[in-house]
């Protein structure tokens, strides 16, 4: 009988798989709310919890093949191939995210999360679709153009309903989405952008917010 690795038909990264990006939308728009609705102390053992549980988890199942096959067999639908046999998109989903939350003002974490939920997919799917100039590391100048838009028009919302950078909107939200765009192009030693893109955009978001 084929064993889970010969039966798997994971995805790669130049698939669709909406099942992966629908969920990674989602999961981050929970994560925003709960950071916006906890208390400081409450979000810290939260999604530091979190986060150990998801490496946990992987570093247990990496070193059991009976259970890597389990976890693969039911979350088929979520996984890469290249997840088979190392870390999950969702432990370092999450260790990005917390160190966001810990380090920045809540502002620029949030910001930074809502383009890490919209923008990054959003990029993702285009270059995909339509993606034929590439740029970096098989990131196409069409995929980085949506996130750029993506990152926009989510920088121009979240300006105008947190009442900030009200007289220069349109500038700041252009700054905002070439920062997003920069993060999900820019490759940082090879790690899962899951990690960079979050850490990398609050980073460039927190000094626009010094200076502007």
């Amino acid at each position: 009988m084929k064993t889970a690795y010969e039966r798997a038909t994971l995805k790669i990264r130049s698939d669709l798989h909406i099942a992966r990006r629908v969920f990674h939308a989602l999961g981050v728009g929970v994560i925003i709310l709960l950071y916006r609705v906890l208390d400081r102390q409450d979000m810290v053992i939260l999604f530091s919890t979190f986060t150990m549980v998801c490496l946990a988890i992987d570093i247990l199942r990496l070193k059991s093949r009976a259970l890597n096959e389990k976890l693969i067999t039911f979350f088929g639908n979520f996984i890469r191939r290249n997840e088979m046999l190392g870390l999950t998109g969702m432990s370092f989903l999450s260790l990005g995210v917390t160190i966001v939350a810990l380090v920045f003002p809540k502002d620029v974490a949030t910001l930074a999360l809502l383009m890490l939920a919209v923008g990054d997919p959003v990029s993702s799917i285009f270059g995909i679709l339509y993606g034929k100039d590439v740029l970096i590391r098989k990131k196409t100048l069409q995929g980085t153009l949506a996130g750029f838009i993506a990152c926009f028009v989510v920088s121009l919302t979240y300006f105008s309903m947190a009442g900030l950078m009200q007289e220069r909107s349109i500038l700041a939200s252009l700054f905002a989405g070439l920062i997003g765009a920069v993060s999900e192009l820019t490759p940082v030693f090879g790690l899962d952008d899951n990690l960079t893109f979050p850490i990398m955009s609050a980073c460039l978001l927190w000094i626009q917010f010094q200076i502007m």
